[in-house]
């Protein structure tokens, strides 16, 4: 089973372990990827986001905001 198929809670607690998470946009909305997000800034772990180039301006840079840097973005 891929990140993608997690349900959200279980993807938090990794992060929040400082698991570095990488999975696809797909499926997520923005608010659950800016929820992982905003998991990520909080403590040691990161988020990879495959497929990001399919989200909006607007979205990446809502997923940014929540992110501090502890996000990357992936093609």
């Amino acid at each position: 089973m891929g990140f993608e198929a997690r349900p959200l809670n279980e993807l938090a607690e990794l992060i929040d372990a400082g698991v570095a998470i990488e999975m696809s946009v797909s499926g997520r909305t923005t608010i659950e990827l800016c929820q992982l997000a905003s998991r990520a800034a909080m403590g040691a772990g990161r988020l990879i986001l495959k497929g990001a180039s399919t989200l909006s301006t607007e979205d990446l840079r809502a997923i940014g905001a929540y992110a501090n840097g502890r996000v990357l973005f992936k093609d």
